[in-house]
């Protein structure tokens, strides 16, 4: 592909097209589309019924050496005004190492698409009735009035199997909190939805909300090993456990660090399999605890002595490295250290390292010693 190329072409190295859609439609399963260095518009792809979901993908990727921007949006333009890449029921494809001006979304069916190292300052990402969708690395946000998402469409078609993991999102912002409340994520739809080694900061309300809006619906939630790292004048809790959903069927938070409070789940309509485990977190009070959430081995950092479960641990400070620079890994004397469940914790931590390296797993984010 290239800037200059003609979508009249054949894609190929001597006869470039210019834009994804056609070079997608005349990629085979399994090749790879080297894009040529340049700045590109808005980037739609639509379905191609030659491309299994499950069978081998398509990879777009920057040709060697090169740096490609897609899209559009101005990067002093804060507010949502473009998509720079948007799959629309398109599957068996893999995006990699663009930059990208604008959001990046797959709806409309989409199906087997994994964003991985995308880099937009001035956009975000957003799922919207879309199966087995990954955003690996990358970051997302300094956006202005609306946020990431993963949500039904306007139909109420529902998300199946998402992963976002090892993203930065940051300066998800608003400068209006009358007529619009954000989050640095919302993740209000999804039946295996997994939230796996990101960090937040500099989001307003909350780093990530969760939980169901009209019809949507939610099961088996995996919130682990993330950095939830905001805080300031427009911020309420990291982990923004929506208090309008009263049910829950599966959601799993462990291993998370956090510089304010997390919001525990209202049981009133029932929980099943709902659990806290090696957070480290503030802890308001006793009062947050929900008698139908089994919590484990949670180290809170409020220093009053209020805890949720027997296990669990009240310290007066969790011993971050630099959380003014968003940095919450631990350091050498933090009672995090080995204070997480011996039976119960992920295989690795926010950076890949194996975990427990001492004689448990430290509680949160970070395996330290």
């Amino acid at each position: 592909m290239a800037t200059t190329g003609s979508d009249s072409n054949p894609c190929t190295q001597a006869q470039p097209c210019r834009s994804f859609d056609r070079a997608y439609r005349v990629a085979q399963p399994g090749q790879t589309v080297e894009v040529a260095a340049g700045t590109y518009a808005d980037q739609g792809l639509g379905a191609d019924a030659s491309k299994s979901a499950g069978g081998s993908r398509v990879t777009f990727q920057p040709a060697s050496g090169a740096t490609v921007i897609l899209g559009s949006k101005p990067l002093s333009t804060k507010t949502r005004t473009t998509e720079g890449l948007d799959v629309s029921g398109t599957t068996a494809v893999t995006f990699k190492d663009f930059t990208v001006r604008g959001d990046v979304s797959a709806d409309n069916g989409a199906n087997g698409v994994t964003f991985q190292n995308l880099v937009t300052d001035n956009g975000a990402l957003g799922v919207y009735h879309a199966s087995n969708i990954s955003f690996l690395g990358g970051s997302y946000g300094g956006t202005n009035r609306y946020k990431s998402e993963i949500y039904p469409d306007g139909s109420w078609q529902h998300n199946s199997n998402i992963t976002v993991q090892g993203v930065t999102i940051h300066d998800v912002r608003t400068d209006d909190l009358v007529n619009y409340h954000v989050e640095g994520m919302l993740v209000s739809d999804g039946n295996g939805v997994t939230i796996r080694g990101n960090t937040f900061y500099n989001n307003d309300v909350f780093d990530l909300s969760v939980g169901v809006f009209g019809n949507a619906t939610l099961s088996n939630v995996t919130i682990e090993n993330n950095f939830f790292a905001s805080s300031g004048s427009n911020f309420d809790s990291s982990l923004g456990i929506n208090t309008n959903t009263t049910s829950w069927n599966g959601l799993t938070v462990r291993y998370n660090s956090a510089l304010v409070y997390m919001r525990h789940p209202i049981c009133s309509g029932g929980c099943t399999n709902v659990s806290y485990t090696g957070n480290l977190s503030p802890l308001v009070n006793a009062g947050q605890c929900v008698s139908a959430v089994t919590y484990r081995n949670n180290v809170w950092t409020n220093g009053s002595g209020a805890k949720c479960g027997t296990s669990d641990k009240s310290v007066a400070s969790a011993g971050y490295a630099n959380p003014g620079a968003h940095d919450l890994h631990l350091t050498a004397g933090s009672a995090a250290v080995d204070a997480g469940s011996t039976t119960v914790f992920p295989g690795s931590d926010i950076d890949g390292q194996g975990r427990p390296m001492g004689g448990a797993p430290d509680a949160g984010a970070d395996e330290s010693h």
